[in-house]
């Protein structure tokens, strides 16, 4: 059997890390890492994700919408980017159960994965990257697309489809911001199964 992506295995280390805080934590880290939990007069916690989040608790905010989404014994949670309290509850409560429910996360996606190569079937790509309005040529799709945002505002259809938890809708791999998903699936050099997946049809 394969082994997980790099991805999965900081997935899970960082769910374990994060339970640990939740349950351990001092009050002074807790409210520096933005984990600082309200407990209300039932004993529950009373937590929401702050506006303006470290990079960090942005990971720890994707990283339980995976798990939420993989693993079925969590289906019947709430999403955790809208209600998060309930979840860092159960993460008090059943600090074992936790520990193997994370353990069943398993992916082999990962956005360490090596660029392939441009030959991909029915895709005809130059070897030159030349604007379709004005004929320049361009070292790298990278430079041409900030072109044609520049110079003639022509700007992806993929950014009405993204959400702005970091996450490709079809690989489930989680890029930490809704840039980085459109930039996964805006490289034609990459596979192009995640953009056929949200735009089908369109080379972009």
């Amino acid at each position: 059997m394969s082994m997980p992506a790099v991805d999965c295995l900081l997935t899970r280390k960082r769910l374990v890390y994060v339970a640990g805080l939740v349950r351990e934590a001092p009050p002074v880290l807790g409210a520096l890492l933005g984990l600082d939990m309200l407990h209300d007069t039932a004993g529950s916690l009373n937590f929401s994700w702050p506006d303006r989040m470290l990079p960090w608790l942005s990971l720890v905010k994707a990283d339980l919408v995976v798990l939420w989404r993989r693993v079925s014994q969590l289906r019947d949670m709430p999403d955790p980017a809208a209600q998060p309290g309930q979840w860092f509850c159960f993460v008090c409560q059943w600090p074992h159960q936790w520990k193997q429910i994370v353990d069943k996360l398993v992916f082999f996606e990962s956005a360490c994965a090596a660029a392939v190569p441009i030959a991909s079937p029915g895709i005809d790509l130059p070897a030159k990257h030349q604007c379709l309005e004005c004929n320049l040529e361009f070292r790298s799709w990278k430079a041409l697309a900030l072109h044609n945002r520049v110079k003639h505002g022509c700007r992806t259809e993929l950014r009405r489809y993204i959400g702005g938890d970091g996450i490709c809708p079809h690989c489930c791999t989680h890029f930490g911001s809704r840039l980085a998903v459109v930039r996964h699936l805006s490289d034609p050099r990459r596979v192009l199964q995640c953009r056929e997946f949200v735009l089908p049809g369109q080379v972009i």
